[in-house]
């Protein structure tokens, strides 16, 4: 996968050539465990077809029964793939999907790597039924764990060293 340096979309190079690493990130983390515990509390509640922005391996999808995942990095989609997640290469910003035809949307902990998450959202407002809903999972910038990972981008982190944290403040003004 060729990405210039310079380019926007800088972090799907990142995700791309270190997807076995970033999926190894999952195994036995309390982390993950505890984001899951939560989603799977709203999980039922969301109506079909489901649609994971940002899927990468397909954890989070597997785990949730997630019907479909679009990711821009190909290496992620693959491990994805493996586990049996319908999925395809896109950015959030140009979702292949047709207009109000999607229950439920999920953008996990993803929010940070997109290069305009305002159209992220327009996209998703786009894709969503009326009755659709959008699930967010996002860590606050001004939250401990937001300052400490957005720390890491001073350390030159490969996965952090793109990311940008927003408040929740920001996002319920995008959201509008």
């Amino acid at each position: 996968m060729i990405v210039k340096k310079c380019d926007k979309y800088h972090s799907v190079k990142v995700f791309h050539d270190n997807a076995e690493l970033y999926d190894s990130w999952f195994e036995d983390s309390l982390i993950y465990e505890i984001e899951l515990a939560a989603l799977k509390g709203l999980n039922s509640q969301l109506h079909r077809p489901k649609l994971e922005i940002g899927v990468g391996p397909g954890r989070f999808a597997g785990d949730l029964d997630i019907d479909f995942g679009t990711d821009p990095a190909w290496a992620p989609l693959i491990l994805a793939s493996g586990r049996k997640i319908k999925c395809c290469q896109a950015f959030g910003e140009q979702l292949p999907v047709q207009d109000s035809t999607i229950g439920a949307i999920y953008i996990l902990f993803t929010l940070c790597f997109t290069a305009d998450p305002q159209k992220v959202l327009a996209e998703c407002s786009r894709v969503l039924k009326e009755s659709g809903l959008l699930v967010i999972g996002m860590i606050p910038s001004g939250s401990v764990w937001g300052r400490s990972l957005a720390s890491k981008k001073e350390t030159d982190h490969p996965f952090y060293r793109h990311a940008s944290f927003y408040t929740i403040e920001k996002l319920t003004k995008w959201l509008g």
